[in-house]
This record gives structure tokens, C-alpha cells and sequence, in this order.
């Protein structure tokens, strides 16, 4: 039986991403191992972690996501040994320091035939990036694709970047795809607004994503309070070191009763449904899951105008994008969109049918032929 690799810096990685490419692999005959750092789970992956549902060898690897950690080279002698064990016919690896060691091991055995592949979820590298992560980044993927196979990007701008480098081929996949069958503006209606204390009646803005730095939410609790109207509430899903910080900003503002940080939760469908805009402020993306989930729930949206972003809205048409450095602007989307009923519908029914070309078929389809071809 063939055997294939799949390498990420944490379970949580694979179980939130990777399960549709695990079942591929398996439909293709493949024995699927994956390696990772399960001792450490960051809670923004919920119970999708370990992978304990599926038929996989699961292997200890003790990545650190920092690239200057000396536990790194304790996870390149594990990734060694492992190789060395199996004979694996394909590597398929994600994330910065994953996507690194797997293919620094890796590169001995293709002479043997091992074909490896790598997903750039959004290279570290990127137009409004700081000097350092072109100074530290660029050159390890820069040399690191000479040793690749399969390139693929999820984001038109790496995508035409990933051009230059050499890996014998490069391919654009529309992210990791979404069920729309999940995620819809059809469904039942729920209690979800009382169980988040929002009333009935207020304006619901929704953000999805980890209280850290790069999320850039107090963007959205300021745009917040400089529109002034008691009756617009922000609700942000997910859990991160920043929440204290969040939650300093939110007081200072007066914002207690309006702005709500509810942790993590799992039941997003009816979350989405029952908001009437969605904001995604961030400083950085590759493609962003939430903001598939939200177009496909039929959510106007508002959102950073960043690599990522630019693919998945269409400003004017599907939400509007603002520039990180002008705050009053995403203000001024929100209530455009808020008060401007006939075009929250036309937003809504855009959004629903542009995000078709990022589904759960559509990349499947496309990871198949990979596979196939490669």
C-alpha cells in the first residue's frame, strides 16, 4: 500500500484543514500518516484537534512555531527518523516550520521517488509585510521550493508571487474549501441572540477569530463606538491572549453593554444567521475560513483590504474592503450597508453565489487531480 505524510506544526492544524485531503488520500489508496505537536493544543481548534475519528497513524513531532527555537532541531531528527522508518511515496506539508523541515528531510528521499507537496496558507511575506518577515521568510521559501514538487497557494497574490520561485509546479486552490450545505442563510431560526444577550431588535455585527494581535479587533470596537447608535452590537467568537487588552478597550470606550466576547464556540450556523453583518479587520490572511462561512451564510461584509481579503470580496458588490490605517472608513461601511436595505440584499445574494467557487467540491476536485497527476 502506498504511503503518504502529511506535516503541520499542531493536530489542530490538520484536524481544522486537512480532513478533506486525509479522505482523498485514503480514496486514492493511500495509508495516511500525520505529524505534528499534539502536546500542546491551542484551544482556538476546538475538539478537532487530535483526529481521533479518523484511520490515520498519528506522529509525535515537537515542533515550535517560532523559527527561533533550538526545539526545532528535536523536531527535525524526529521528522528524520520517521522518514527513514517509512518509506512514504508522498509529503504533503503546511505551516512556516512544518512546510520547512519536512521538505529539508524530504529532499534526500525524492531521488528515491517521493513526491512532496507544499500549501502556503498565506505567505508570511506579502505587500504591507514588515521588513523582517521578508528579511526571515523569503529566502527559506525561496529555497525550500527548488525542493518541492507541488506549490500550492490559496490566494491570487502569493499565487503570482510563487511564479518566481522554482518548485517544478505551482498551483492556485481557493483554500481549503466550505460546505455551503452547512453554512446557509436557510435553516431554522433559534434562540442564539438570547443566549448571547443581544436583543432581538439590534444591528448584530459579527467577527469570528483568535483574540491575538494579527485578528486586529479593536478596529471594529472603535469603528463601534465612533457610530454613536445604542442600538449596533459587536460580537466577537473566539478565544486568545488578547482578550484582557479587548476587554480594557472595551471599557474604556463604555462599550460593556455592546460589544460581547463569548470564547469559542461550535454552534456557528445559527451565529452567522442570526447576524446582519460581518466584519474581518485583520492585519494579515492567506484566505479566511470565517469569511467564506459568513458570505455563504448570506452576511454583507466588511473587511481589511489585504492579500486574501481581495479575492473573496468584491468591494461594492459583496461588502466593502477599508484601509487598516483609515478606521472612520470601516465605520462608514458598516453603516452603508446597515442603513442601505435594498443593497444588504443584493450583498447577501452576491456573496451566496460567489463563494460556490471556493466550496468543499470545488477544492476537492482540484486536490484530486493533484494527487493523481503528481
Amino acid at each position: 500500500m502506498k504511503k503518504a505524510l502529511i506535516v503541520a506544526s499542531v493536530f489542530g492544524f490538520l484536524g481544522s484543514f486537512e480532513r478533506g485531503d486525509i479522505r482523498i488520500l485514503q480514496e486514492q489508496g493511500y495509508q495516511v500518516f500525520c505529524a505534528a505537536n499534539g502536546k500542546k493544543e491551542l484551544g482556538a481548534f476546538g475538539d478537532t484537534g487530535q483526529l481521533d475519528d479518523l484511520p490515520i497513524i498519528k506522529c509525535q513531532v515537537d515542533f515550535v512555531r517560532s523559527p527561533f527555537s533550538k526545539s526545532n532541531i528535536r523536531a527535525f531528527r524526529q521528522l528524520k527518523q520517521l522518514m527513514k522508518d517509512q518509506p512514504f511515496d508522498l509529503v504533503h506539508c503546511h505551516t512556516p516550520i512544518g512546510g520547512f523541515l519536512a521538505r529539508l528531510v524530504a529532499k534526500r528521499y525524492r531521488k528515491n521517488g517521493t513526491k512532496v507537496i507544499y500549501t502556503v496558507h498565506g505567505f508570511h511575506f506579502y505587500k504591507e509585510a514588515p521588513f523582517m518577515h521578508w528579511l526571515l521568510y523569503y529566502p527559506a521559501e525561496w529555497l525550500m521550493a527548488r525542493y518541492t514538487d507541488v506549490l500550492i497557494t490559496i490566494n491570487r497574490e502569493d499565487y503570482t508571487r510563487a511564479q518566481k520561485f522554482q518548485a517544478k509546479q505551482v498551483e492556485y486552490v481557493p483554500g481549503v474549501g466550505i460546505d455551503l450545505h452547512r453554512f446557509s442563510a436557510e435553516g431554522e431560526k433559534s434562540d442564539i441572540r438570547i443566549k448571547l444577550g443581544i436583543p432581538q431588535n439590534a444591528v448584530l455585527l459579527l467577527s469570528v477569530g483568535e483574540l491575538i494581535p494579527r485578528k486586529n479587533h479593536q478596529a471594529i470596537i472603535c469603528a463601534l463606538a465612533s457610530l454613536k447608535d445604542e442600538n449596533f452590537h459587536y460580537v466577537v467568537i473566539g478565544e486568545g491572549p488578547e482578550r484582557e487588552n479587548l476587554a480594557s478597550l472595551i471599557a474604556r470606550l463604555s462599550l460593556e453593554a455592546r460589544v460581547h466576547l463569548p470564547g469559542y464556540r461550535k454552534d456557528m450556523p445559527p451565529i452567522y444567521r442570526a447576524a446582519d453583518l460581518f466584519c474581518l479587520p485583520s492585519r494579515r490572511e492567506g484566505l479566511c475560513v470565517a469569511l467564506m462561512e459568513a458570505m455563504a451564510s448570506g452576511l454583507p461584509c466588511v473587511a481589511s483590504d489585504i492579500r486574501g481579503n481581495r479575492d473573496l470580496i468584491i468591494s461594492g458588490k459583496g461588502g466593502y474592503l477599508f484601509d487598516l490605517s483609515q478606521i472612520d472608513s470601516a465605520a462608514s461601511a458598516i453603516d452603508a450597508i446597515v442603513l442601505d436595505l435594498p443593497l444588504k440584499k443584493a450583498m447577501r445574494a452576491f456573496n451566496q453565489e460567489f463563494v460556490r467557487g471556493f466550496s468543499v467540491e470545488v477544492v476537492a476536485e482540484q486536490m484530486r487531480r493533484i494527487y493523481r497527476e503528481i
